[in-house]
């Protein structure tokens, strides 16, 4: 189903033996087959896949994909929450590939302080339903959000690093949140290369965690966008990276082996923009939480600004020569 609708987005016809080969987990007649959970290879969209709710974000959206495809994610399903020009024309050439799975929707107000009554929710629910016995791993997080792997993880390959979680319901992973870094206006080579002041890592606000969920456990999404709820609470929980339990959508923060690098503002002009789309989620931040954001964040944090120009054409194009060999010969680091 999920890709007969790709191909009505795209005005493209199925052929038969495609139509056959829609979902690879059927078998004959039609008799789903259960993959080995432990095995990469019986996971042909993907070991670890991304479920991701945006609205108008045409400018980082390309370079957020590209490289988290570079990092081993198989799939990403992009929600499309009422963008006011849809984001597919954007990521047309991903979606033909078979990378991303869109779908665009209206969305719903958020009732009071339930989360579970929003589009994010409303996404993540359809995403878990729908896509969880393709993967046995999907992640929870937003376009602004990158899984920043560390040296002491011993791989760069998201895969890799997951199979060490296997006997868990799920992983935490803690916010490194960035400032505007003092940027007016969005800088030319997009998110990992511009934005280099970061919240101390013991913050409060680097508590928080985003979930990379098992899908062997995983019922549904939380309360919050932070937690998911699995089939047997008891038996399976969500760990840091340091196997130690989360229970709730805040940890001490722990960013040894991996981190999720949150530019939660970008640059001031951004981040008006943000407010005025508002929160798939329901949230509102005022003028004064930039300021907030940008006074706390004294550290300076540079792991992603070579990731930027390894993972992504869309960075090295927007650059340009000139400006890919300042970032080669360190003069920009240096700054």
């Amino acid at each position: 189903m999920e890709q007969m609708q790709q191909a009505a987005h795209l005005h493209r016809t199925l052929t038969n033996e495609q139509l056959q080969n829609a979902n690879p987990l059927l078998g004959k007649h039609g008799i789903l087959k259960i993959p080995d959970r432990k095995d990469p290879k019986q996971y042909p969209d993907g070991y670890v896949a991304i479920c991701a709710i945006v609205k108008n974000q045409h400018q980082d959206l390309r370079e957020w994909l590209e490289y988290h495809k570079w990092i081993g994610v198989g799939k990403v399903y992009v929600y499309d929450n009422n963008s006011t020009v849809p984001l597919l024309p954007d990521i047309i050439d991903m979606v033909q590939a078979g990378f991303v799975e869109y779908s665009y929707f209206t969305g719903m107000p958020r009732y009071r302080d339930l989360f579970r009554t929003s589009s994010q929710w409303w996404a993540y629910n359809d995403c878990v339903t729908r896509f969880r016995h393709r993967h046995r791993w999907l992640a929870f997080i937003d376009a602004d959000e990158f899984i920043v792997l560390q040296d002491a993880a011993g791989t760069n390959n998201i895969n890799d690093f997951m199979r060490g979680y296997d006997q868990y319901g799920g992983l935490a992973l803690n916010w490194v949140v960035f400032g505007s870094s003092g940027h007016k206006q969005r800088p030319h080579g997009g998110v990992l290369v511009n934005y280099r002041q970061c919240l101390p890592l013991q913050q409060e606000q680097n508590q928080h965690v985003k979930v990379i969920a098992n899908t062997a456990h995983l019922m549904t999404v939380g309360d919050d966008p932070h937690r998911v709820y699995y089939h047997d609470m008891k038996r399976y929980s969500t760990v840091n990276e340091l196997g130690v339990p989360v229970p709730g959508p805040k940890s001490p923060p722990s960013h040894t082996k991996v981190a999720l690098y949150h530019y939660l503002t970008k640059s001031e002009g951004e981040y008006m923009q943000k407010m005025r789309r508002g929160s798939a989620a329901g949230n509102y931040k005022a003028p004064e939480f930039f300021t907030a954001i940008n006074g706390l964040a004294t550290e300076r944090c540079t792991r992603a600004v070579p990731l930027g120009l390894k993972c992504c054409p869309s960075v090295v194009a927007e650059l340009g020569e000139d400006g890919v060999a300042r970032q080669l010969l360190g003069k920009e680091l240096a700054s």
